[in-house]
């Protein structure tokens, strides 16, 4: 029997990696807004035998190519210590099955909804594994802000993208006359908008969408990089990002310690300043856990350091610790495909996908790289006001450099900034540790399991 409902739900989708959901539910349960249930929706399976039942012409098709030239490199392996992870302590907790399929996240979201498991919420936050709310007041101030503006819609910024229309549905993907799967791919680009056109006011939509621009791409997380993002230059050059590479400074180290095995004296004043370092690093918690301070305002656009007055953002507000802008321009959207949604908003959109049979689309090959720019147009098309917000960041590519940085040691140093002051987390055999908690945050170790310490 389930327990009297909160009004927020919060839906993960697992299926990857355990530290990726395990640095997702840190930050969930770090915050101080607590009135939410947990909706976890477990991506079974692989993938690579996923065969629609809807269009099976096309995944003839697709299966035919994978014969030459592998599978959708999109899809990820379910992983079953995934759930170990999700096994909390907590009231309101849902575990619920789907087939890992080419949707990916948004499918997951689509089939949620479609279920109807949204009834009885007025809000639900979809957010994928591996994102992390930026801070313990996220979703305190987001509440506050959605409920005094009537906001019905906000998806995560950290990567908020512009693509032109025709760059997006005219060979995308294809490289060359001769990659066939990369035009399969923009075919089935072509098929997914295919089924939302089926709607006339989503082809109204369309044509708010311009053409001939440069893609623009902007990072809109909380300002804790210094002036000019220097620690995050910094991160960019000293840590390793992705495998395989190494950093500079780990290369140094490297060969220091092979330069030192061989120099007694060395070797003593290694010991004198590992032992002063060790002091360093195990002082008190209290000067460990110091809050981050005020720096002055910007955000990385296309890897470049921009001031927030010359953005010329729409509608910008400012509640408590989390901004908030809008866009009417159907060409923004946030990806990652994280979002902040009022029940009025699913009601609608619920109706629209079942009136023109457009969950047909989660049966094609390759839909989730359309779905994800068509939630930069659903809020228009449904006539609701499209928010972004910086309360989510799901780590992915350094913002410098766009190197790979989604690993545990990323995963890591993200956390331990966003949440300095509050907690110090640690990689350990490539799960997300509590190593330091503050005293106002122990009920998050108290929800979590034996895996999180």
């Amino acid at each position: 029997m389930k327990e009297s409902k909160n009004r927020l739900a919060i839906v993960h989708c697992v299926h990857h990696k355990p530290w990726l959901i395990m640095s997702t539910l840190i930050t969930t349960l770090s915050q101080n807004y607590k009135e939410f249930d947990i909706y976890f929706l477990h991506q079974v399976g692989h993938g690579d035998k996923f065969y629609g039942e809807v269009y099976k012409e096309y995944f003839d098709e697709y299966y035919g190519l994978v014969e030459k030239y592998g599978i959708n490199q999109q899809l990820d392996s379910f992983d079953s210590e995934t759930k170990d992870a999700c096994s909390i302590n907590r009231k309101n907790v849902y575990h619920i099955e789907f087939e890992n399929d080419h949707a990916l996240d948004s499918g997951a979201w689509y089939k949620f909804i479609k279920k109807k498991l949204w009834k009885g919420y007025d809000h639900v936050l979809f957010m994928g594994e591996g994102a992390l709310l930026t801070g313990s007041s996220v979703l305190g101030d987001t509440m506050e802000f959605v409920k005094k503006n009537n906001i019905d819609f906000i998806t995560g910024a950290q990567e908020k993208r512009k693509i032109s229309k025709d760059k997006f549905l005219n060979k995308f993907v294809e490289i060359g006359n001769e990659d066939e799967m990369g035009k399969f791919h923009d075919k089935m680009i072509q098929k997914t908008f295919e089924h939302f056109c089926r709607d006339q006011e989503f082809v109204e939509t369309m044509k708010k969408w311009t053409v001939d621009f440069d893609t623009v791409q902007q990072h809109h997380v909380p300002d804790v990089w210094g002036k000019n993002g220097n620690w995050l230059k910094r991160v960019s050059i000293f840590y390793p990002n992705g495998s395989g590479r190494k950093s500079i400074i780990k290369n140094l180290v490297n060969k220091t310690i092979v330069f030192i095995n061989n120099t007694l004296a060395l070797k003593k004043f290694c010991y004198y300043f590992l032992l002063l370092y060790s002091r360093y690093l195990f002082k008190s918690k209290k000067s460990r856990l110091t809050p981050v301070g005020q720096k002055e305002e910007g955000v990385f656009v296309n890897n470049h350091w921009v001031d927030y007055s010359d953005l010329n953002l729409t509608n910008y507000n400012r509640c408590n610790n989390v901004k908030f802008h809008s866009s009417d321009n159907p060409a923004w959207f946030g990806a990652t495909c994280n979002f902040f949604v009022s029940s009025k908003f699913l009601d609608k959109f619920s109706d629209k996908l079942k009136s023109n049979d457009i969950y047909d689309m989660l049966d094609l090959p390759f839909s989730a790289t359309a779905l994800e720019i068509i939630w930069g147009e659903i809020p228009i098309w449904l006539g609701f006001e499209k928010h972004f917000f910086d309360g989510i960041h799901r780590v992915r590519k350094n913002f410098i450099n766009n190197r790979r940085e989604d690993d545990p040691d990323g995963m890591v140093r993200y956390i331990n900034k966003y949440y300095q002051g509050e907690l110090v987390v640690k990689n350990q055999d490539n799960k997300i540790k509590i190593v330091e908690i503050s005293k106002e945050k122990k009920h998050t170790l108290s929800e979590l399991n034996s895996l999180y310490r």
